[in-house]
């Protein structure tokens, strides 16, 4: 049971709680000419006086209280009858003003109905993805808001009502399991030991970004910890020609789940990185690319263990220009101008390139029919963790231009979630479809995230954002589940189309009362109506009629008009309906009072 304190909506306007508040004045004004009738029948001489002065108005009143202030000859009940009268006619007359001081404009939505929406939409790229699904994240905003806004925007509802709340269904999930292999290029970290799946990171394409270099190592650290080191013999001129730099390209998070009795071929799901570069040049350095994330997520029809795959990248980019021996890392560059927070993986970097800067990675023989060795030097870096289902990857390389030397580092957050869901086959019936398509390579949402900018220079970014982030995105693609289906076109063709499920809200435009208001106003208009319809069966007519109606009464035997009606009236003489009210006369009484002569006077015959 609502409480009186409870706000109650009212799905109507504000034109119809005025008639309603109108109606409540008529009613309590009349309520309170009813008393004071009620008062003129109990109240001696003067009470009759009262009420037709209360029912005069406002400014009559306030004219009698003061001339009869003073007058001893009225007796002290009727000068506090006039000043309730006044009081009780200002409250009726205002009480409405207050209320409506408690009624304010309100929005409701309706009882939600579920609803699928199709829409058509652009395919530009080979690797599939669609046109306008980048969306900026603002300063300190959050990822997931971003992405439900954008799942309920224009983009993909056609004719969008403004009175309607779209919003995407989500469904719990079950994760399916963590332990998955993990591989760095070609350097595997940890096996796929319970056919989980392995997860490989790999920068640019597949094969015509494959690294150039001599030699490899991978050190575990601690479970789940590695560093992984590549090196190359080649010259500085060399490597420029060669363009030796593994992370030009965009880094790939692929999840390969191995094939099974039924699964004659492994499942692959491949995610990739949200990469814009930044134009322009910093003197000294700078972010190379914006903040940015990317998710995407693979239906598997054919794998019991799980239904679908979700993967989200968050990765930042930055350089440091012209680098030195003997400081290659820039640790303290890096500290103050990029990331804002000390983490292991970065503290770890900054030991290992210290470490192995000055000195030969490795030797190797130049041939195998000369002994003569040369020196390798390391090029790229790479620190990895694992916890759960996330992997957090920080790498660093040198980047070679003629006789220059620029440090270039990039930093991911991943989360690969494979997860069982409920059943769940609207899309699929929406459709006329009975499997969802697998897309080994898809991108189904990119985000940017705007940065503060004062005067060309950025705001280090926050790695715990990054990693809650990733988290929170994978978890919101996740619970997304069957309600969220993209339909990528085939090879060569333009269009696709995007299917949501969502639980749909009409908007309604209303008024908020609180319900103390609703209870007190109901009560009021109830007891005001019952003791204005009861005073003429209380007190008979002439003691709740107005002076211009007893007029009436006794001049329609002259006029021969029914009553009530309007008639005609003068001042000079006071006539109505051409009958002179008063003498111009006056006759003395036996007792000293003093009487109008009657002569033509027909209302007093």
């Amino acid at each position: 049971m609502p409480a009186l304190s409870d706000k109650i909506f009212l799905p109507t306007t504000i034109f119809v709680i005025s008639v309603v508040l109108a109606v409540f004045r008529f009613v309590l004004v009349s309520a309170v000419g009813a008393c004071f009738a009620i008062y003129a029948k109990y109240g001696g001489e003067y009470a009759k006086s009262v009420g037709w002065i209360q029912s005069s108005g406002h400014r009559e009143m306030v004219k009698t209280i003061l001339s009869t202030y003073r007058r001893k000859s009225v007796p002290v009940s009727v000068k506090w009858a006039l000043i309730v009268a006044l009081l009780a006619t200002l409250v009726a007359n205002f009480l409405d003003m207050g209320i409506s001081r408690f009624i304010n404009p309100a929005l409701r939505a309706s009882l939600p109905e579920p609803r699928i929406e199709e829409s058509v939409q652009f395919r530009p790229r080979l690797f599939k993805s669609f046109y306008g699904w980048n969306f900026f994240v603002p300063v300190n905003g959050s990822a997931v808001e971003t992405m439900e806004a954008a799942l309920s925007s224009p983009v993909v509802i056609p004719g969008l009502d403004d009175r309607q709340r779209y919003t995407p269904i989500t469904s719990t999930y079950n994760p399916a399991c963590t332990d998955f292999g993990i591989t760095f290029w070609d350097k595997t970290a940890r096996k796929d030991t319970n056919g989980c799946g392995t997860v490989t990171l790999e920068f640019g394409d597949k094969d015509a970004d494959k690294p150039s270099y001599n030699v490899s190592r991978i050190t575990e650290r601690s479970p789940n910890r590695w560093s992984i080191l590549f090196a190359s013999q080649l010259e500085m001129e060399e490597k420029d020609k060669r363009g030796l730099f593994m992370l030009d390209g965009k880094l790939n998070v692929m999840y390969q789940v191995p094939a099974s009795e039924k699964r004659p071929t492994d499942s692959l799901c491949t995610l990739q990185e949200n990469y814009r570069l930044i134009t322009g040049d910093s003197e000294g350095g700078g972010f190379r690319a914006p903040s940015g994330t990317a998710t995407t997520k693979c239906f598997f029809n054919d794998i019991k263990s799980m239904d679908i795959a979700a993967i989200t990248l968050t990765s930042i980019r930055f350089y440091r220009r012209d680098v030195s021996d003997g400081d290659l890392y820039q640790a303290e560059f890096i500290r103050n101008n990029f990331i804002d927070e000390s983490d292991d993986l970065f503290l770890t970097m900054q030991e290992t390139v210290g470490a192995i800067e000055q000195v030969p990675f490795e030797t190797m023989p130049t041939s195998p029919t000369h002994n003569s060795t040369v020196n390798i030097y390391v090029d790229i870096w790479a620190e990895l963790r694992a916890a759960n289902s996330t992997i957090d990857v920080y790498v660093c390389g040198i980047k070679y231009r003629k006789t220059h030397r620029h440090s270039h580092c990039f930093y991911g957050s991943i989360r690969v979630l494979p997860c069982k869901l409920p059943d769940n086959r609207s899309i699929l019936k929406f459709r006329n479809a009975t499997r969802y398509t697998h897309e080994e390579k898809s991108n189904y949402m990119n985000l940017e995230y705007l940065s503060n900018n004062d005067h060309g220079t950025f705001t280090p970014i926050s790695i715990k954002k990054m990693r809650n982030d990733t988290i929170t995105v994978t978890d919101y693609m996740a619970q997304l589940g069957y309600n969220y289906y993209a339909e990528f076109s085939a090879l060569g063709e333009q269009q696709g189309k995007i299917y949501i499920e969502y639980q749909v809200r009409t908007i309604r435009l209303g008024l908020e009362v609180p319900l103390w208001v609703l209870v007190v106003t109901g009560i009021i208009i109830v007891i005001s109506f019952f003791v204005w319809q009861l005073t003429d069966w209380l007190v008979g007519q002439p003691y709740s009629s107005s002076v211009y109606t007893i007029l009436q009464e006794r001049l329609a035997s002259y006029t021969n008009t029914p009553t009530p009606k309007l008639m005609r009236f003068r001042f000079e003489p006071l006539m109505f309906e051409d009958v002179k009210l008063f003498p111009e006369e006056m006759r003395a009484l036996p007792d000293g009072s003093r009487s109008l002569l009657e002569e033509d006077n027909l209302l007093l015959k």
